[in-house]
């Protein structure tokens, strides 16, 4: 790689961290870790891996993370490298993982789903790239952008050694426990061996900082028929859900707003792994409804509801509650104080016998 390469690597370093940066743990943002470790700038070859709870990474839910870096221990007197250093591979893997207090000497159990190599091949780091000051970090190692869609995270870096003087980080040290979260909120294993199988579960955590930006999306779009319903339909909130096939947490969600045919596009990020998805569509007075969908990178069309009408307490069943609510507001209209289109089911702006019906019509139904 060539000085030019060197330069580019850093600007384009500092135009990634320009999008938005996280500091796990974000406690330690402007605080030392109290410990040192060798790991991420040590000049011999490494697996090291960091296990990360979800409670520290809730700020970047719905991100693309695009890179991660690290700072100097708070005893460096110098910039680091004192020249350019060059690893001849310097990969990194992210995946979803265990719960930091549950995890193994064995590296690929440590991985609970899928692990994605988001870098791999040579890494040059320019000279005086990592100041001598605690708080700040090096320039951020990029990386092919990973959406990070919520749980526990596992960052693998397996790197070769360089010719040169390592550089040790600031890092929390596992003995550390207590009110600093070692074990709890994140935990490491490490290797001296870059392709070992298995390490030591006492590794220090080294402080981090990923670098993200908000990520592309693909659409999702379809028509929604809102059954029973004569009023407006231009403008109508329904809540969107996406989850992995079969699974309840969600992967993705928010807010559309349909036009006067029922129509919506919704946006999820571009990055979600090909696999099946269901897509739950929710608006009240109406009852949930699932839509089994592929996603490959290039979103779904003709994804299709017709929700059924009556839960008007929103409990997921058309039940008697339901007809009492109706009863209890009859013969309000829409300026009336107490008047709710979740009681005037066919949107007439009225409550009446016709709202009523139409709970009667659909009971017994249930939310998929």
């Amino acid at each position: 790689m060539n000085r030019t390469s060197l330069i580019a690597l850093a600007v384009q370093a500092t135009c990634i961290a320009q999008a938005g940066t996280l500091v796990v743990p974000p406690a330690h943002e402007f605080a030392s870790g109290g410990a040192t470790f060798l790991g991420p700038l040590a000049n011999a070859p490494r697996t090291y891996q960091l296990l990360i709870h979800e409670n520290q990474l809730t700020n970047v839910v719905g991100k693309t993370l695009n890179g991660i870096t690290f700072r100097l221990v708070t005893s460096a007197t110098a910039a680091f490298p004192l020249s350019d250093i060059t690893f001849d591979d310097y990969s990194i893997t992210l995946g979803p993982g265990l719960d930091p207090v549950s995890r193994t000497g064995i590296f690929a159990t440590n991985f609970t789903g899928l692990p994605v190599q988001v870098r791999t091949g040579p890494l040059t780091i320019p000279a005086g790239s990592f100041p001598p000051d605690d708080h700040e970090f090096g320039p951020s190692i990029p990386f092919s952008g990973y959406t990070y869609a919520g749980g526990h995270l596992v960052v693998e870096i397996r790197k070769s050694g360089f010719s040169g003087t390592s550089a040790s980080v600031d890092a929390i040290s596992s003995l550390s426990g207590g009110p600093l979260g070692y074990g709890t909120n994140f935990a490491a294993s490490w290797s001296s061996d870059p392709l070992a199988s298995s390490g030591s579960t006492l590794a220090s955590f080294s402080i981090l900082k990923f670098s993200y930006e908000e990520p592309a999306t693909m659409p999702i779009s379809g028509t929604i028929v809102f059954g029973d319903y004569i009023g407006s339909l231009n403008g109508k909130a329904v809540q969107m859900t996406l989850t992995n096939a079969g699974a309840t947490a969600s992967v993705h969600s928010g807010v559309v707003t349909v036009n006067a045919s029922g129509a919506y596009v919704f946006s999820v990020p571009l990055g979600l792994p090909t696999g099946n998805y269901d897509l739950y569509a929710n608006a009240s007075p109406f009852l949930r409804r699932k839509a089994s969908i592929q996603l490959a990178g290039v979103g779904a069309t003709n994804v299709d509801y017709v929700l059924q009408n009556g839960d008007c307490d929103d409990s997921g069943e058309v039940d008697a509650a339901d007809i009492d609510a109706v009863i209890a507001v009859f013969g309000l209209t829409e300026p009336d104080p107490g008047y709710s289109l979740s009681t005037d089911v066919d949107g007439s702006q009225e409550v009446d016998a016709a709202d009523i019906d139409i709970v009667i019509a659909n009971f017994g139904g249930t939310d998929e």
